[in-house]
């Protein structure tokens, strides 16, 4: 290697130091959000009023959407100003992710996130045994003599009493998509 080539590869360095990634804490001003996967915001720095246009919101398999007017902290890469990325904001409308398994991890209250359509099928399935139960009971012909007829009567009273059916149809949460 030549002395010429070793000067090279020491300003190659020293440039490349200096290009380091920065952050900026800026605000959003505005969104640009379609289906197709333009996800890009405008944004304003909050210590110079430097202009940020097309800050990625994201790298595809997750997307954050920030609301307008909040609080932003963007990455901007190797010193190119035009080269921007979101880290995380203050407020957010949505957040998108794409991936084959998610882990939900709430190991300090033991749940998870229920699939809303099962879970209305096997509730839906639920009610309708209770039901057939409940009428099996009602209906049943006791035979003569055998105590089942006072049996009935009371078990059937009992049943009456009970005026409080299922309502499921507030049970999904609209803005948790599966």
């Amino acid at each position: 290697m030549s002395e010429l080539d070793k000067l090279n590869d020491i300003i190659n360095i020293k440039v490349a130091g200096s290009r380091q990634a920065q952050l900026r804490f800026v605000e959003c001003k505005s969104v640009q959000w379609d289906d197709r996967g333009h996800r890009t915001m405008t944004a304003v720095g909050l210590t110079d009023d430097t202009k940020y246009l097309e800050v990625m919101l994201g790298f595809g398999y997750t997307d954050i959407k920030p609301k307008q007017g909040s609080v932003c902290l963007i990455g901007v890469v190797e010193g190119q100003e035009a080269l921007t990325f979101l880290i995380n904001a203050e407020e957010v409308e949505l957040v998108e992710v794409k991936a084959d398994k998610i882990e939900y991890n709430d190991k300090a209250n033991d749940s998870g996130l229920a699939i809303v359509p099962e879970l209305r099928r096997q509730l839906d399935t639920m009610t309708k045994r209770i039901d057939s139960i409940i009428s099996a009971i009602k209906g049943g012909i006791p035979v003569a003599q055998d105590g089942g007829t006072a049996l009935q009567k009371s078990i059937v009273a009992a049943l009456d009493t009970i005026t409080d059916k299922e309502d499921f149809s507030n049970i999904e949460n609209k803005q948790i998509k599966h």
